[in-house]
This record gives structure tokens, C-alpha cells and sequence, in this order.
């Protein structure tokens, strides 16, 4: 890489390029770097989700964002396995494909017939770009905007779903409300 701790016009500043994804560290990393190990990342695990159960866990290390997240890739798998039905919506069929696209994969089939590794980074691209999209306001193309915004209607509806009917059957059992969901 390179560092150039140059004085430009009036202003004092320091320019680093790297030319090597192993050279950047997060902020959540101890900044140590090794060239065994290119993951820059080094954060706690907030949440997962396991396609094999369709389950999402949350640590106790979790935010307001993780679930959002981990529902990003429930919605990509969910999608993707009913894009691969015979009977499958055309729009969904046609949201998968612009997702595949987006992701440079060439069509459900091979999504399919790709290993949970080889998918792994997709999934991570398309729950960030989700939650940037929740937050900004901004999908990744243009082409993404429509699937996006499908997909924050689907997780505003599954969000009064439990804050309605799961809130009013525990408060029929319990007498009082899911703590979570009360001011």
C-alpha cells in the first residue's frame, strides 16, 4: 500500500491506499495483522440464521439492526426456494433472477446447486444492502429498489403480525403485554 502524509493547499491530511484486502482491519478488529488470516471483520456474533431449521437466533450481543439482518436472509431463502417450485409466482421468479443477477450467479439452478459457503457471501451482501435500504433508504441498483421495498412491506406486516396477534394471545395467557413490544 501506500501512505502519503502530504500538506495539500491549506489542509493537512493523510491518504492511505491499499492495495490488498488483507491489509484492511475493521474497527472492531485489534488491528493486528496477519496474513494467515484475511478476515477483516473480528465481531462478536450478534444473530444467525440457519436455513436447514429457518430459524434466527439472537445473541445477547444483538441490536436493533441484527434482526433485520438475519431476516435478510431468511427473505433470500425464502425467495429462492419458492422461485425453484413448479407453481412458482412469476414475480417472485422474476425477483429471484434479479437478485441472482445482481449477485452475478447465473440463474436458480446454479443458486441451487451452489454449497451454504459458496452462497455465504451473496447472503451477506444482500442482508447489509438490506439494512442500508431499512436505514438510507438506498437499495444497491435500481433494479433492487422494487424487490427491496417488497421485502420492508413483508417485515412491517410479520412485525404487527406479532405485535397484534402474538401481544394479544400472550396478554390472554399472561394478563399483561410482551415487555418487549410496550413502551
Amino acid at each position: 500500500g501506500v501512505v502519503d502524509t502530504g500538506n495539500g493547499a491549506d489542509i493537512s491530511s493523510t491518504v492511505v491506499v491499499v492495495f490488498d484486502p488483507e491489509q484492511i482491519k475493521s474497527v472492531n478488529n485489534s488491528g493486528a495483522f496477519d496474513p494467515a488470516d484475511p478476515n477483516i471483520l473480528r465481531q462478536t456474533t450478534k444473530g444467525t440464521f440457519d436455513p436447514a431449521s429457518f430459524t434466527v437466533t439472537l445473541t445477547a450481543d444483538a441490536d436493533s439492526s441484527t434482526v433485520l439482518h438475519e431476516f435478510g436472509h431468511a427473505f433470500l431463502t425464502m425467495m429462492a426456494d419458492l422461485a425453484s417450485q413448479q407453481d412458482a409466482p412469476a414475480e417472485t421468479v422474476a425477483d429471484v433472477q434479479t437478485v441472482l443477477d445482481w449477485f452475478g450467479v447465473k440463474d436458480v439452478a446454479t443458486w441451487n446447486a451452489m454449497t451454504l459457503a459458496e452462497q455465504t457471501p451473496h447472503h451477506e451482501a444482500f442482508a447489509r444492502s438490506f439494512e442500508v435500504y431499512l436505514f438510507d433508504g438506498k437499495a444497491p441498483s435500481e433494479e433492487m429498489e422494487g424487490i427491496f421495498r417488497r421485502f420492508a412491506k413483508w417485515v412491517r406486516a410479520a412485525y404487527r403480525n406479532i405485535r397484534d396477534n402474538v401481544n394479544a394471545a400472550y396478554r390472554a395467557e399472561f394478563g399483561r403485554d410482551l415487555p418487549s413490544l410496550t413502551p
